[in-house]
């Protein structure tokens, strides 16, 4: 019998905001799957460490490659594959754990594609995400009335910037674009949210951003 490869959210920072189902389904999978950053991080397990006992299972922390070399991401993902499926063609479940919603532009899509080609059932669980959080956090409706929401990539944000609706900017880059594109707008900016050192600024008064920083705008 095959194991199963779960997707679990596990929200965007907070260990309080990892859902039940999520904590149940990585108490049960005897394998752990953490990705971790180049730099050698592992704060989707770190957060998971918080709210779920994981003592004797097997952690697996699969190093993706951030290059924009096409071929270099695709062989970080195959070996990080080649590992997964290994646990899995040995009957054992393995729960890939990631941060906020497996479905939102999260590393857990490029895995579950290989491991469904190479013939394991897969199965995703949903979390809170991470915009939904930050807006949370700054106290920000991201719907009014029936205006549209936005969800975009930092690239392709400047292109929606008098689109109607809330746009939420996700992972930007280079706040550069952002800030030219959106200031002046009283948009917000919530880094690290649910994480020590979570920070809610003022777009305009930003002179950089890491990796985990939401822009939101009207």
């Amino acid at each position: 019998m095959k194991g199963i490869f779960y997707g679990v959210s596990i929200g965007p920072g907070d260990p309080e905001l990892i859902t039940v189902k999520a904590v149940r389904i990585i108490e049960e999978c005897p394998v752990i799957a953490a990705p971790k950053t180049p730099a050698g991080a592992t704060v989707a397990l770190d957060i998971v460490k918080a709210a779920v006992d994981i003592s004797g299972k097997t952690v697996i922390t699969p190093k993706f490659s951030m290059s924009k070399d096409k071929e270099k991401m695709k062989k970080s993902h195959e070996e990080a594959a080649d590992e997964i499926c290994s646990y899995l063609s040995l009957g054992k479940s393995v729960a890939m754990v990631n941060l906020g919603d497996v479905s939102v532009y999260s590393t857990f899509s490029y895995m579950e594609e290989l491991v469904l080609l190479r013939g394991f059932e897969s199965r995703r669980i949903a979390g809170v995400t991470s915009f939904c959080a930050a807006a949370a956090a700054a106290g920000i409706n991201l719907t009014k009335g029936g205006l549209p929401l936005h969800i975009l990539p930092w690239k392709y944000a400047p292109e929606y910037a008098d689109a109607q609706g809330m746009k939420v900017i996700m992972k930007p880059g280079d706040i550069a674009p952002v800030k030219e594109a959106f200031g002046g707008r009283g948009a917000v900016t919530v880094s690290d949210c649910g994480m020590e050192g979570e920070r809610i600024e003022k777009l305009d008064d930003m002179d950089g951003c890491g990796y985990f920083t939401v822009v939101i705008s009207e």
